[in-house]
């Protein structure tokens, strides 16, 4: 029997392609949406944004056709704002380990859980899907899975506000059905294959990652290199001598201010003390 896999996930595109290079999946990755279209992922500019996804793999051996997908997700919140959407989805053949890749929240759902978020309010999420499929057999599998995230604000003792994520699975089963209820004549859902933008980002993810790694054994070579020559303390004692450089530059600064202020009131008094022996003088002679 055919086996599919869900999984939820928080991620963004990015971080989704570069798992997929990563892991050296060469295997189409089909992503379906809600009602809302592809804009949230056509837009390159919002390929950074978080969302939450079901992944779903194809585990068996044989390929199953077609695949229903019916999502209803409803977010609350402790201001007792509630939005619910519900949509469904058709793949007309997901083949050995190919996958799917659906974003189970639309937009508004989205927007309101980062406003609840910057008010530090408690927020719900609860996700129900039922994925159909038939065997080659022809016999229809009824997967049914419901999940339930609660993220949790909680304030330190030094007032700093975290979230702490608990996440419940509430069903995670599947069960034949006797009777057929899918239309095989179905159409399917528009998709993106997530392996057609993969070539040109994978050679040049892979190009940053060897950089990355060459620079990282070359600093490690030299800080052993010191290590070995007993170079580190004396950079060690040379950044002490800068140090205490530092601190007589800033003493020798204070002692000018303080004998420029002495200066200053060594000119000033005199001044005074003849002022005022003038002004004596001139009343002895009145």
């Amino acid at each position: 029997m055919s086996v599919i896999k869900p999984s939820l996930k928080y991620a963004t595109f990015n971080h989704l392609r570069e798992k997929l290079i990563l892991d050296g999946n060469e295997e189409r990755i089909l992503l379906l949406s809600s009602n809302e279209g592809f804009e949230f992922y056509d837009d390159d500019e919002r390929q950074g944004d978080y969302h939450c996804f079901l992944s779903i793999i194809n585990e068996g051996e044989n390929p199953i056709r077609p695949v229903c997908i019916s999502v209803t997700s409803t977010l609350k919140t402790t201001s007792d704002a509630k939005m619910s959407d519900n949509f469904e989805c058709i793949v007309k053949q997901l083949r050995r380990n190919e996958g799917i890749i659906l974003r189970i929240h639309n937009t508004e759902q989205r927007k309101k859980y980062y406003e609840c978020f910057e008010k530090k309010e408690t927020i719900e999420t609860e996700f129900n899907c039922t994925i159909n499929y038939l065997t080659l057999a022809k016999q229809q599998i009824c997967y049914e899975y419901s999940i339930k995230v609660s993220d949790i604000p909680k304030t330190d003792e030094h007032g700093n506000t975290r979230y702490s994520r608990k996440t419940e699975i509430i069903k995670d089963e599947y069960e034949p059905v006797n009777d057929i209820s899918i239309n095989v004549n179905a159409a399917g859902s528009p998709f993106r294959d997530l392996q057609e933008n993969l070539m040109a980002d994978g050679f040049g993810y892979k190009y940053r990652r060897i950089g990355d790694e060459q620079m990282t054994g070359t600093l490690k070579a030299l800080k052993r290199f010191f290590e070995e020559q007993g170079i580190t303390e004396a950079v060690k004692q040379a950044t002490d001598s800068v140090s205490n450089i530092d601190k007589s530059m800033q003493n020798m600064s204070q002692t000018f201010t303080y004998l420029e202020t002495l200066t200053k009131l060594n000119r000033d008094i005199p001044a005074q003390i003849e002022t005022t022996d003038a002004e004596v003088i001139n009343t002895d002679e009145i």
